[in-house]
C-alpha cells in the first residue's frame, strides 16, 4: 500500500514561515538603506510590491500541496485499517471453519482424499473454508516474507485436512497449525497497526 504522512506536512509550514520571515528582514534591510540614503524610496517600494506579489502566488500552492497531501494520507490510512480488520475477521474464521471441518472429515473425503459427500451441510463447511482461504490470499501481499510465511500455514492446514489417513485424529496437528497463524497474524496485524497510528 502506498504510504504517506497524516501529520499535515510541518516541513512545508516551517518552509512556508521561513519564507514569510525572510521576507519581512529583507523589507527591513532595505527601508534602513533608504533611510540612509543608499537606496531609494522607489526601489524600496518596488521590491516591497514584488515580495507581496510573489507572497500571494506561492501561498495558494503551498496551501493546496499541503491539503492534497493531508487528504491522501487520510484515505490511505483509512484503507489500511479497513484491511487490517477484514483480514483479521477473515483469519478468525478459517481458524473457526477448520476447527468445525476436522471432526467430519471422514464423512466428507474418500480414501484419496476426494470430496465424496452429498450432504448440503458438509459441502457448505468445505464451501467456506475455500472461500475464506481465497479472500486471505487475496489480501496477502506475497513480496513481504511474514505474509508468504502465514498463507504457507494456511495451505498446510488445508492439505492436512485433504490428505492425513482418514482413520487418523488430526486434531493436535490441527490446533498447532492454528497457533502458529494466530502468532504469525499478530505479527503482521501489529506492524500494520502501527503504520496507522503514525499516518502512513
Amino acid at each position: 500500500m502506498p504510504e504517506a504522512r497524516i501529520s499535515g506536512r510541518p516541513d512545508l509550514r516551517r518552509s512556508r514561515a521561513e519564507d514569510g520571515s525572510k521576507s519581512v528582514e529583507l523589507i527591513k534591510v532595505l527601508q534602513m538603506g533608504a533611510s540612509y540614503g543608499y537606496i531609494s524610496s522607489i526601489e524600496v517600494a518596488f521590491v516591497t510590491a514584488c515580495t507581496a506579489l510573489l507572497s500571494a502566488f506561492v501561498a495558494p500552492f503551498i496551501t493546496l500541496r499541503m491539503a492534497r497531501a493531508q487528504i491522501r494520507a487520510t484515505v490511505v490510512s483509512s484503507n489500511r485499517q479497513r484491511w487490517i480488520e477484514t483480514l483479521r475477521d477473515l483469519i478468525a474464521a478459517f481458524c473457526a471453519q477448520v476447527i468445525a471441518a476436522a471432526p467430519v472429515r471422514a464423512q466428507i473425503l474418500g480414501e484419496a482424499g476426494i470430496l465424496q459427500t452429498t450432504d448440503p451441510e458438509l459441502l457448505t463447511k468445505i464451501e467456506e473454508i475455500v472461500r475464506t482461504f481465497t479472500k486471505i490470499r487475496l489480501l496477502i501481499n506475497p513480496s513481504e516474507a511474514d505474509h508468504r510465511a502465514l498463507i504457507d500455514i494456511l495451505m498446510r492446514i488445508v492439505a492436512t485436512l485433504r490428505t492425513a489417513p482418514l482413520d487418523t485424529t488430526i486434531g493436535t496437528s490441527i490446533d498447532e497449525h492454528i497457533e502458529t497463524v494466530v502468532t504469525v497474524s499478530q505479527v503482521i496485524l501489529k506492524r500494520e497497526w502501527a503504520r496507522v497510528k503514525t499516518g502512513q
